[in-house]
């Protein structure tokens, strides 16, 4: 038998083949439910108990989540401003459409949060997140790149699954950032971006609808994503350079088209966002550390061969950017080199990988830990404006869906050139040795502090008129997020003095993770992290009751759990000069007549 028995020519081109049009059948059935499986056992421990339960990587997040998703609901059943408001930091208030307040999700999800609460709905979001992510990738792959037969839809699949459940999005899931979870529109916005040359007008509009909505769900994703297209076009059209002109002008109209769309139905929302009250010029976020290349080669600590976070790699343990393991990143390397004279696409898909490898390294690119590195690319964009927002690391996850989708190019490819079984059995082990290290594990949850019967039984009602404003000290902020849980239990009924929100500080209005302190705030943060009791003047007391005359103050709330509790509890009793009550396991000053 000759040598070549048995063995396909290649084709000479790897490209995808036209869209196909297929019904929703018993393979993506399977395949869906796979992936939902998959996200519940990812977030079943706190599934288990939403209200009781804290995610280990969440920091404050979790409240600040839960916040908003309550929120959102309760812009629905009260009619208020869903892009701004009071309720934190009165009377400045929060920019909501300056945070990202998840309003996408909590509107559709507003049945489930006032049905069960917001707890339950955090975590049926971040279920149908991950696998939602999952699953439109899938559809994408199975529909447009992959050919529709049996292998093509195994490898469209596991290349969903792999994209979804990545160690990046599940250590994302586990810090409770929904935005970044929630990619469930990206792969089809992709998808319409290649047809936009086809029907300018229609397919202008619908991707105009969808990118308004992810707006509503994650803008700095939806960023990235941009920046990856306009990449991948710009590498196709180097590739192809004589595009006939109508094919511009075609894809022209159609972008036109898109950002009529998308400012006609957000212009407003966007006008309030950067331009709006309490609306912010950046964070100072851009030259943080990145992801060093070792970083894409070692395991997150929410991977099945992960152990102790690892420092050098991450900024904290939801910002695990990369950590594909050294098999998968062998593999999509040397998927990208047997293709790159193969297939335009899967060299658009290779620069573009590197681009934003290169990007997440941040301002410098570390070859091996404890290096300083050299100058990376990242540097010519951190002073731009919005830029200076973004965490580097965080362009991981536009690398990671072109690394998957090489691997699922070169996947399908192998199974064309090799179509025996013992092959395709040696193309399955080599997976499973690539992506059982990687696997998820469910995520890690802690148990969180009991709700004070103050709160849970009503108890406030006797101390703060509605509308007027309950002061917690040490303030609320990133910190510090129980209050924001106390508050929206009690379904907004009464203000607090500050909050976990994005706010402008200083004459730059540089954006930071809490308001201004006013000045009895200062006094009783120096009280709780020096933990003795602050000695107070005439003046400190002046300026305490001008603050609760800002802020149209009824109650003072410490929780006695508190860390330095007693020196904080001291400190507001010399500041406004009122006896404290123990109430529903709380400490209560009446300052309605101070």
């Amino acid at each position: 038998m000759s040598a070549q028995a048995g063995i396909r020519t290649e084709p000479a081109s790897a490209d995808p083949a036209p869209p196909v049009r297929r019904r929703f059948g018993r393979a993506d059935l399977v395949t869906v439910l796979c992936h939902l499986g998959l996200g519940v056992f990812v977030m079943w421990p706190l599934w288990r108990d939403p209200a009781g339960g804290k995610l280990a990587g969440s920091l404050e997040d979790q409240y600040f989540n839960e916040w908003n998703l309550a929120y959102a609901a309760h812009v629905l059943t009260d009619g208020a401003n869903p892009l701004f408001t009071t309720l934190m930091n009165p009377p400045a208030g929060a920019n909501i459409m300056a945070n990202t307040s998840n309003l996408g999700l909590g509107f559709v999800l507003a049945p489930v949060t006032l049905a069960f609460g917001p707890a339950v709905t955090l975590v049926l979001g971040l279920t149908l997140g991950l696998a939602g992510t999952a699953a439109a990738w899938y559809w994408v792959l199975s529909r447009w790149l992959l050919p529709a037969d049996a292998a093509g839809t195994v490898v469209a699949a596991v290349a969903g699954g792999l994209i979804g459940f990545s160690p990046t999005l599940v250590a994302h899931a586990g810090g409770t950032h929904l935005q970044f979870v929630s990619q469930f529109l990206l792969p089809f916005i992709v998808w319409r971006v290649t047809r936009l040359a086809d029907r300018p007008v229609r397919e202008g509009v619908i991707i105009g609808l969808l990118v308004t909505y992810q707006l509503f769900l994650g803008e700095e994703i939806l960023m990235l994503a941009a920046m990856a297209v306009a990449v991948l076009l710009a590498v196709r059209l180097a590739d192809r350079p004589r595009v006939p002109w109508t094919t511009v002008r075609r894809f022209l109209t159609g972008s036109a088209v898109t950002a009529a769309t998308v400012l006609g139905l957000a212009g407003y929302p966007l006008w309030t966002q950067f331009f709006g009250p309490q609306s912010y010029a950046g964070i100072e976020w851009s030259m943080a550390a990145g992801t060093p290349l070792p970083g894409w080669t070692a395991y997150s600590t929410e991977s099945l061969a992960g152990g102790r976070w690892q420092t050098e790699f991450a900024l904290n343990g939801a910002e695990q950017n990369g950590f594909l393991g050294w098999a998968v990143v062998g593999l999509a390397i040397a998927a990208a080199v047997w293709l790159w004279r193969r297939s335009g696409t899967a060299r658009a898909l290779t620069v573009t990988a590197i681009v934003f490898v290169l990007l997440a390294a941040g301002p410098r690119i570390v070859w091996a830990a404890g290096e300083p590195g050299i100058p990376g690319p990242w540097r010519l964009l951190a002073p731009l404006p919005i830029f200076e927002s973004i965490l580097p690391a965080r362009f991981a996850l536009v690398a990671i869906p072109c690394m998957v989708v090489l691997l699922a190019l070169a996947a399908h490819r192998l199974t064309q050139v090799f179509p025996h079984r013992k092959a395709r059995l040696a193309l399955v082990a080599v997976a499973a040795v690539a992506l059982i290290p990687i696997a998820p594990t469910p995520a890690t949850v802690w148990e969180r502090p009991r709700v004070p019967e103050f709160f849970a039984a009503g108890l406030w009602k006797q101390y703060i008129r509605p509308g007027h404003t309950l002061v917690v000290a040490p303030r609320p902020s990133c910190y510090y997020g129980d209050p924001m849980r106390w508050q929206y239990l009690a379904d907004f009924e009464f203000r607090i003095n500050s909050g976990y929100f994005i706010s402008p500080v200083g004459p730059d209005r540089t954006g930071t993770y809490a308001p201004t302190a006013r000045p009895s705030e200062l006094v009783l943060e120096r009280a709780s992290t020096r933990n003795e009791p602050q000695a107070v003047t005439a003046d400190d007391r002046r300026a305490a009751r001008e603050d609760l005359r800002v802020w149209g103050a009824d109650a003072v709330v410490v929780d006695p759990r508190m860390p330095n509790a007693e020196a904080i509890r001291v400190t507001v009793g010399r500041l406004y000069g009122v006896t404290d009550r123990l109430v529903g396991g709380v400490w209560v000053w009446d300052v309605r007549d101070v």
